[in-house]
């Protein structure tokens, strides 16, 4: 090394004889537990005993972590060589209940190690899609022919009735609220039934819900209904005052697909198909965090995630699982501009199409005939530069902002005769939106069959 220095963001740069580069540190706050060299485990639901177990579920089998020291092991069942377990929970301190994405539910005794699969004995080909707590003497089931009961006793499978076509109705979550409203998320959207009465389609009080694939319901410490959604973001419904607010990633999140939700007093973590959020409800403001940061993985699962206490959050995700203290964080602030850094149109004044590399000029002249434009920008966030993401609107034909991805280009064809204002802003990939916006007034002249001096001529 001829050189190194600690820069902006405590990024390390450092010189070679041919070359320039970066190292940046992970971030020690966050911990990794099943990670192993040969293999990667897709975990997909996290369970704790009273002592200081995790019972973790997965595609590759189910284990079981001591987070004291980090050791984990494996829990074989002989007759079940598929080793999927989807979804578990313990009941009663000793027993492990999972499914695995079947017709069946598995008992394991944590003290025996004795096992037992009791088969749904229905007509449906149903999939199992989670389990959850209902009583202690019975289980939730849902499924993608609905949702049933299991009686833990007799070990009999009812249907639970939601008021529509159930067998084609994928059930992914339930909860029941403070107020004892009981809601289910669907793939159809998202319904919810009071103490007396029938199931309701929640996309009457908000069409926002209409049609959405609710994957994980949340109700927070004030009440609030937390909804994630698949690639529409999370909705937060305050009950109480009738409103809605919807977080998605033009308002900060990672990625549109919500598929875990844990609290900690002012702090909501969303995981999500592509990184790990903070929202800071108080300044309504997010953070987000990737493998760059020190996450196991950037894509989380459904269903895989836990909070053992206050200090000890758990996602899980395709390459096992991120631990955190949410006491360990507080909302950071970084500043980011964006840049033009080319132009390519044609040109009236030149007559011809030019390439303008750099800011240059801000007011656009298009003939009617050659009404297209194209433009790139960027970030000055070095060390992420080909991950920031980037928005753009139009004054004058549309007022909401449109997401242009990663690339950082925007290009607009068969722009209508008039005068517009683009505006272009950016987000790095932790999600930070630039200080500034990019505007440049486009003009677009009229055919001339319409304009003002040709129809005059026609007129006399």
């Amino acid at each position: 090394n001829e050189h190194l220095v600690l820069g902006r963001e405590n990024i390390i740069w450092f010189s070679t004889y041919d070359n320039i580069y970066m190292l940046k540190a992970y971030d020690h706050r966050f911990k990794k537990h099943l990670q192993f060299k040969n293999f990667q485990v897709s975990t997909r639901n996290i369970v704790s005993d009273k002592v200081s177990n995790l019972y973790v579920g997965s595609y590759k089998g189910l284990y079981k972590l001591n987070i004291r020291n980090n050791s984990s092991s494996k829990i074989y069942d002989t007759k079940y060589p598929l080793n999927y377990y989807n979804s578990i929970l313990i009941n009663k301190g000793s027993t492990l209940w999972t499914e695995g994405q079947g017709r069946f539910i598995k008992s394991i005794n944590l003290y025996s190690g004795k096992i037992k699969t009791i088969t749904y004995k229905g007509n449906e080909d149903l999939h199992s899609t989670f389990i959850k707590q209902k009583s202690k003497d019975s289980i939730w089931m849902g499924s993608d022919k609905g949702l049933f009961i299991f009686n833990i006793k007799t070990e009999v499978f009812q249907r639970y009735k939601i008021g529509r076509n159930d067998t084609e109705l994928t059930v992914y979550d339930i909860l029941k609220d403070s107020r004892k409203t009981l809601w289910i998320a669907t793939d159809k959207g998202l319904y919810y039934k009071k103490i007396s009465g029938n199931f309701e389609d929640y996309s009457n009080t908000y069409p926002y819900f209409r049609n959405k694939i609710i994957l994980v319901l949340h109700e927070d410490k004030y009440k609030n209904l937390w909804v994630g959604t698949n690639n529409a973001g999370v909705a937060c419904v305050n009950l109480k005052a009738n409103k809605i607010a919807i977080y998605d990633q033009l308002k900060g999140l990672s990625n549109n697909t919500v598929c875990g939700i844990l609290e900690s007093d002012d702090q909501m973590w969303f995981s999500t198909f592509y990184g790990l959020s903070v929202l800071y409800k108080k300044i309504n403001k997010f953070n987000n965090y990737y493998i760059q940061n020190g996450l196991s993985e950037n894509e989380f699962n459904k269903r895989s995630f836990f909070k053992r206490n206050d200090s000890s959050l758990y996602f899980g995700g395709l390459n096992g699982i991120t631990e955190l203290n949410p006491k360990q964080f507080n909302f950071i602030k970084k500043s980011y501009n964006i840049y033009i850094s080319k132009k390519e149109y044609f040109s009236n004044n030149q007559n011809k199409y030019i390439i303008e590399y750099g800011d240059t000029a801000t007011n656009i002249e298009l003939p009617y005939d050659k009404n297209y434009f194209s433009a790139e920008f960027s970030i000055n966030d070095l060390y992420d530069y080909d991950k920031s993401i980037f928005y753009y609107r139009i004054k004058g034909l549309a007022n909401g902002w449109t997401l242009s991805g990663a690339s950082g280009q925007v290009k607009l064809y068969n722009i209508p005769s008039g005068n517009y204002v683009l505006e272009v802003k950016g987000k790095n990939l932790e999600g930070f939106e630039t200080e500034n916006k990019i505007k440049l007034k486009i003009h677009v002249e009229q055919v001339f069959y319409k304009t003002p001096y040709f129809l005059a001529i026609i007129i006399l």
